[in-house]
């Protein structure tokens, strides 16, 4: 009896050791096998996953995945195209290794599938892979993507506050097909220019005018040679923008020269450096300025330029604080007005000045006679652009996109019934 109890003993021994020597072979071949690129299978069923490769696809994974703790550790997390098989879950695509190992092969070739203890698949940790969305190339925006744009109806950068992406924003929202631009504006990008006319193309606007030299006509001669540098490279910053038109203010200055001959005469010599760059020279008279305050003496020096390429911009503040009569408007070619600004005010003892830079108003929002102005523009042939140019502390300060709504909304009011032509897209 004792000896059929060894011999069954040393059987038992036997199968034992060579079923520990057929796990070690397997794990020793298993490790021979490149690694692939797959997410850690589940922590809490540690065995390689078994089935064929319609199971793997079936729970989402490609991948071999090692036997053990280390070879989890081993196999690293992998994101991949949200637009894979599984709902958006990353694959692995680079290699499909073989099938589980089963019993009586090394290589598990022809080798029954088998799911890990408890008859679970392996559990995909995975969290679904959310898609970038993609951003839009200000490069590669035209005009012809904002139809409903008000290509007549223009506003300046310098009404708001903040930086000029937001400004852009805000006016293109509210309906505004163009807008003034200033150096500033060109050159506060860290990324220098080429971002400001990248802007510019994403939201769809044109420059209706360049703003501004100032202090050029009637000046003396040193200074004029100085001012017609400073002129000649903002018609180089003009051209990086497509813009056509460069605004000159009256000169304030004590040292100009009352003689209106000579202001026409260096309004046409810079009409000749205009007319070689393509672009045109508006001429504002401005009420603070030394010999041309109102639209009138304007006109006059303008007419006496005689150029083509130099005409008049009609601010309506200018000629409101002035008291200036509208009907001397009628005495105005049209064919040479080349820009048309709006804006309102509310009277005060203030200096001219500071009301102009610190407390204009939206067209209808103070008491001038705006539409009686645009009126009588209008009858002069004028089919140019109209620009809101409101310079105000509260408005600077404020959030651009109800600025430049508030804008539309005032300017609309105003205008709708005199000049319904400027809200048609």
């Amino acid at each position: 009896m004792r000896r059929h109890q060894s011999r069954h003993l040393r059987d038992a021994v036997g199968r034992l050791r060579r079923g520990l020597r057929k796990q070690r072979l397997q794990h020793r071949q298993w490790r021979r096998l490149p690694l692939a690129r797959c997410v850690a299978p589940d922590r809490r069923d540690l065995r390689p996953a078994a089935g064929t490769g319609a199971d793997h696809e079936s729970s989402g994974l490609h991948g071999r995945q090692g036997t053990g703790l280390g070879a989890a550790r081993r196999a690293p997390r992998a994101q991949a195209p949200a637009d894979g098989p599984s709902g958006g879950l990353a694959l692995c695509t680079e290699q499909r290794v073989r099938p589980c190992l089963g019993r009586g092969s090394l290589l598990g070739q022809g080798a029954p599938p088998r799911l890990p203890r408890g008859g679970r698949q392996q559990r995909d940790v995975r969290a679904p892979v959310r898609p970038i969305p993609q951003r839009r190339n200000p490069a590669v925006s035209t005009r012809d993507s904002h139809p409903h744009r008000l290509k007549r109806l223009s506003m300046t950068t310098s009404t708001f506050g903040g930086a000029l992406d937001g400004k852009l924003r805000a006016m293109a929202a509210a309906g505004f097909g163009a807008t003034e631009f200033w150096p500033k504006d060109l050159f506060e990008h860290p990324d220098g220019p080429d971002a400001a006319v990248a802007q510019l193309k994403a939201y769809g606007l044109e420059v209706s005018a360049y703003q501004a030299l100032r202090n050029y006509e009637g000046a003396p001669p040193e200074e004029r040679a100085r001012k017609s540098g400073i002129a000649t490279q903002m018609m180089d910053q003009m051209a990086l923008l497509g813009a056509d038109l460069l605004v000159v203010a009256s000169n304030t200055s004590e040292e100009t020269s009352a003689d209106r001959a000579r202001m026409a005469d260096d309004l046409a010599r810079l009409g000749d450096l205009a007319a070689a760059r393509g672009v045109r020279i508006a001429y504002e008279p401005i009420a603070w300025g030394r010999h041309v305050r109102s639209f009138e003496d304007g006109w006059a020096v303008v007419r006496a330029a005689g150029h083509p390429q130099v005409g008049l911009l009609l601010d309506s503040f200018h000629s409101f604080i002035l008291d200036t009569p509208l009907a001397a408007l009628s005495d105005i070619d049209g064919s040479k007005i080349f820009l048309v600004e709006l804006s309102d005010f509310a009277r005060s003892a203030l200096p001219f000045i500071d009301i102009a830079r610190h407390y204009r108003l939206f067209p209808g929002e103070g008491l001038s006679q705006m539409a009686e102005f645009v009126q009588r523009v209008r009858a002069t042939g004028y089919t140019g652009c109209y620009s809101v140019e409101v310079f105000n502390a509260h408005c600077r300060a404020g959030d651009p996109t109800e600025v430049a709504l508030r804008a539309m909304a005032a300017t609309r009011g105003a205008l709708s019934e005199v000049a319904p032509e400027l809200f048609q897209p």
